[in-house]
């Protein structure tokens, strides 16, 4: 009898241990799963998936030869079909688009995205296969978050200009900011600028190594429920209809050191500000840093003006209200190089 009642408590144990691994197992499988079918479905030839790695200052950082369901990152983290074109053959024109999610532009295949349209523009309208233009956006990255890029990005690569259009996601960053602990008027008013984020969902290990974790996320999503994987509501945006005077100087202080910094590494600042289908506030960080631009005599392209011309009015022109459709993509390369690169002395500045 004794020895019955002991068996039957190894079954019970066994069976509770059966219990707890199952979920763990079936994880795993699910996770063995998943990136064999997004590998044969979206898989690139000696890439791995996912597009981002762990970063100690940034939290995230695109992470070179990688892939997603989405895209393809080359061989220096850019979203471009080709990799970087070394050594840079004689009189090409290397330039990196340095942004958000509105020059990554995950709405749009890799060919419809305006960096690569403008790159097309520039090989056949200036005759040189080898001129480059690098799709530098990271989606909800701050400019403070770029300026850490092109820290890493410039020496290396040397570009003959960088085209700056950012300025939406600084509202973004200081909610994120708020998350940490970190508070951008107490920042500014101790004149510590760039203060980055570090908290993004796409930081997280699992953001970073789970592809099931993303895609229940999306699930999530699409339920209305994404807050439960954000560590709350984005409280913030929308409070407002005017730009805040803390973010807006953080802003400016760190446009200045980042064209401070690509003159510094031999290469052109451009500002381009940015557009949207119907007004918000959240362009005039951009509109506020073309002033501070042209100051110190930084080209600006005005993207409005594009939007403005266009005989089908803005709303053809964008899938979202601030992300650009591919005939949008089309419009604003078009304009970009008759703009900057047809004609080198001109700028919206007064």
């Amino acid at each position: 009898m004794t020895e019955n009642i002991e068996i039957s408590g190894k079954k019970k144990l066994l069976f509770a241990a059966v219990l707890c691994l199952l979920p763990i197992l079936l994880l795993v499988l699910a996770e063995i799963s998943g990136r064999a079918v997004v590998f044969f479905l979206y898989g690139h030839p000696g890439k791995s998936y996912g597009i981002y790695k762990s970063d100690p200052v940034l939290g995230h950082f695109p992470a070179p030869n990688t892939y997603n369901h989405l895209t393809a990152l080359n061989d220096y983290a850019f979203r471009n079909v080709e990799n970087v074109i070394e050594p840079r053959p004689e009189g090409a024109l290397r330039v990196i688009a340095y942004g958000g999610s509105t020059i990554f532009s995950y709405n749009l295949r890799t060919e419809e995205t305006w960096p690569y349209k403008l790159e097309r523009r520039l090989r056949e309208g200036l005759g040189n296969p080898a001129h480059q233009v690098l799709n530098g956006g990271v989606v909800i990255w701050s400019l403070g978050h770029l300026l850490e890029r092109i820290r890493r990005d410039l020496p290396v690569l040397k570009p003959d200009m960088v085209l700056i259009y950012s300025g939406i996601n600084e509202e973004s960053n200081t909610i994120f900011l708020k998350k940490e602990g970190r508070n951008i008027h107490d920042l500014v008013t101790a004149g510590h600028y760039s203060a980055a984020a570090v908290n993004y969902p796409q930081s997280s290990w699992l953001h970073l190594n789970s592809l099931t974790f993303k895609a229940l996320r999306k699930v999530m999503a699409s339920l209305g429920l994404a807050r439960l994987f954000a560590g709350g509501g984005e409280d913030g945006i929308g409070a407002r209809d005017t730009v805040d005077p803390s973010i807006l100087k953080n802003y400016i202080e760190v446009l200045k050191r980042f064209i401070a910094l690509a003159r510094s590494n031999g290469a052109e600042p451009v500002f381009v500000i940015q557009a949207s289908r119907e007004y918000k506030f959240i362009t005039d960080y951009s509109r506020k840093g073309a002033e501070t631009a042209c100051g110190p005599g930084v080209r600006v392209v005005d993207a409005a003006l594009a939007v403005d011309a266009n005989p089908g009015g803005p709303g053809e022109l964008f899938e979202t209200n601030i992300h650009y459709s591919a005939k949008g993509a089309d419009v604003l390369a078009e304009y970009l190089f008759e703009r900057v690169f047809r004609n080198p002395t001109y700028s919206a500045c007064p």
